[in-house]
């Protein structure tokens, strides 16, 4: 299953909503000018993209679980709600951990609660490190600081989870963000100088259980 989590890791990865080549580009041009802003006009940024956001939600409609949303179908609700999380966010990696957290934080997209979520990241951004280590990415469930640690995915080192049964559920979901971190995790390795046979203790038994996963599909 993976082991207890005794340490504070890296960044979160993120999964972004596009991860071509040209749209990663997209976000960080939009993000580097963003960053040039004043307090006040980042402020201004956030409270127009609030607004554009609440509009665009009303010119939708009501999206009901039957409703598939998508880019094509609905664009101006994305494009409103790229340019708020852009509008709050620091830089890349900002922006994936705010993913992150909606993807835990938010029942459905495109709602008030988003909204509300979105516009809260700048308060939670500092705890954010904390608290992705209390929140079982299988059912959900948040826990007290207070409480036991949950256990990691001995993988990728990111994705918690309060039992077996959680990890195992959601295994599905996080099977490819979680090969590829591993996959950075060994690429960063290589570029410290580690060889490949020196990485076998550490990654070897991983990198079998994916192969023999692609073997039986």
């Amino acid at each position: 299953m993976g082991k207890k989590s005794r340490r504070q890791r890296g960044g979160l990865p993120g999964r972004k909503v596009n991860s071509s080549e040209s749209s990663t580009s997209n976000i960080r041009d939009r993000l580097s000018t963003l960053s040039t802003l004043s307090p006040e006009r980042r402020a201004a940024a956030v409270t127009a993209a609030v607004a554009e956001c609440q509009a665009a939600m009303a010119a939708a409609g009501p999206l009901g679980d039957n409703v598939f949303t998508t880019p094509d179908s609905h664009p101006r609700l994305f494009r409103a709600n790229s340019a708020l999380m852009d509008a709050v966010s620091l830089d890349e990696d900002d922006n994936a951990n705010l993913h992150q957290y909606l993807l835990r934080q938010v029942e459905h997209p495109f709602t008030q609660q988003m909204i509300k979520a979105i516009a809260r990241w700048p308060r939670i951004r500092k705890y954010w490190p904390r608290l992705r280590r209390r929140i079982c990415w299988g059912c959900g469930k948040q826990y007290d600081l207070s409480e036991p640690r949950l256990w990691v995915c001995s993988s990728c080192g990111d994705a918690r989870y309060c039992s077996v049964t959680c990890q195992s559920a959601h295994w599905r979901d996080h099977r490819r963000q979680c090969f590829e971190t591993l996959e950075r995790r060994i690429e960063k390795r290589a570029s410290e100088g580690v060889s490949k046979l020196e990485m076998l203790p550490e990654f070897g038994h991983l990198l079998e259980v994916f192969a023999h996963e692609s073997n039986e599909r």
